[in-house]
This record gives structure tokens, sequence and C-alpha cells, in this order.
């Protein structure tokens, strides 16, 4: 019998500087792209989180709507300023920030195409939020921006996966999908242009085999991540600024359960 819940939340959390934020040393991350500094002077960032879901649920299937609203009061953002004949990039505090959003998420088995289909469920969810930020009066002056979305928010989020199960192996298949939409990687200041990062997809495919006895307390797990290895491409303005790839990924395990 289908149930449906009403969800209701409310919490309050704090966000605190990385080291390397608060470090005042110039460093250049692993990927590559500018160098940074950090701002000791980094104040916490307060959170304010409210959120609302519905939810229609008949095992193993689910249809869920959540609207959710965030406030933050100094977030922290990386800034891209200049710096002698070259660009760095440094860390500063934004007076506050909201975040307000839908998200959709669904389970369904695919059991109506037969036999095989009962083995079979795909699932999803899309996000979508609207982000703005607030300039304090001190920072008016140094931001190029001041209307603009929080740095790595994206307005679009999808995931989706397909899972089948293969019982007379005890071992299941998955394959997943995801776009990330374009974001704000770094905030220009002093005129110069902000830097956004391109929306791009990833795939990526697990399988799995559990053996040992009848309780198969044994797993051996295969994943193999970031497929399409698509290029992470950045701009600044409407010029190209750095890009790169993550590279593939193929990870092994082995697990034992005891109970």
């Amino acid at each position: 019998t289908p149930q449906m819940n009403v969800r209701l939340g409310w919490s309050q959390t704090v966000a605190r500087p990385h080291f390397r934020e608060l470090s005042p040393y110039e460093y250049t991350d692993v990927t590559g792209g500018p160098s940074a500094r950090g701002n000791p002077e980094l104040r916490r960032t307060r959170i304010r989180n409210f959120d609302l879901r519905w939810e229609w649920i008949r095992p193993p299937e689910l249809l869920a709507v959540s609207l959710f609203f965030k406030t933050m009061r100094d977030p922290i953002e990386p800034v891209i300023e200049p710096s002698n004949e070259t660009t760095i990039i440094s860390f500063r505090n934004v007076a506050g920030a909201r975040n307000a959003g839908l998200e959709v998420e669904v389970r369904r088995s695919l059991g109506f195409l037969g036999t095989a289909g009962q083995r079979a469920q795909v699932s999803g969810n899309y996000t979508y939020v609207r982000s703005r930020v607030t300039i304090g009066r001190q920072q008016l002056n140094v931001l190029t921006s001041p209307q603009r979305p929080l740095v790595g928010q994206s307005a679009h989020l999808f995931n989706a996966a397909l899972e089948y199960e293969i019982p007379r192996m005890s071992a299941y298949a998955r394959v997943l999908a995801q776009y990330i939409g374009r974001r704000l990687s770094e905030v220009g200041a002093y005129g110069l242009a902000d830097v956004v990062q391109e929306g791009y997809p990833t795939l990526d495919l697990v399988f799995a085999k559990q053996f040992l006895g009848e309780a198969k307390r044994m797993e051996l797990k295969v994943s193999l991540e970031n497929m399409l290895d698509r290029p992470i491409r950045f701009r600044q303005g409407s010029d190209p600024y750095w890009f790169y790839r993550r590279g593939r990924t193929v990870q092994i395990g082995l697990s034992y359960r005891i109970r």
C-alpha cells in the first residue's frame, strides 16, 4: 500500500575555514591553475537550513518533492585579483547569501517490462537552485560583480542510476550518470571578470558479487569512475581560462561481513 509522508526540517550549522584558506602563504593546487594565498582574517560561516519534503512511497518505488531554503552569514568565497604581472586567488567573507531551490526524486522498478525487468530499477533526481549573495558596502568597490550566485553553486544538478540484480550469480551491476551545471569558480576583483566553470557530465560503472557460503559474507566490488573523462573547462568573461582532466579511476575492493 502506498504511503505518504510530509517532513519539515530546520537546522543551524557553522562552516569553518580550511587551513589553506587561512594560511598567509602562497600555494598552487595539484590540478594546476593560478596560485592562491590564504587570508588569516576569515570568519566562520553561520548557516540556517529550512526544508519541506513530501514523499510517496511504495517499496521499492519512491516519488519525492523537496523545497529548501538556506541563509548564510559571512560565506567564504575565492576571489581572483591582480598581483604584480599575474593574478592570484585569495579568500574573502561576503556579507551573506541565500539559496532557495526545488528537488525532485524518483525511484521506479522496471517490473512492468517482464521477468527481466523485475530485477532492475531506475532512479534519478533533479535539483534547481536559485542563489544570490549580499555584498557589504566595503566590498562594493572591490568585487567586480555585485549581483551574482554564490561561488560553487550550480543552478542545475541531475543524477540518474540504473541497477540490475543477477540473483543466480549473487551479483548486481549499476550505472551512474551525473550532470553538474555551470557555476562560478572564483569571483573577479578590481575589474577582473569572474571565472566560470562550465557544466560537465560524469559516468560511473559498478559491479559487485557476493560469495562465501549461504550467508554471502564476502563481497568483491569493482568500480570504474569518470569513464567519460570530459575536460573541466573554465572561462574568464568570454575568454578560455584553463582546463584539466580528472582522469579515469578503477577501484577494486574486497569486504567481509562478520554478522
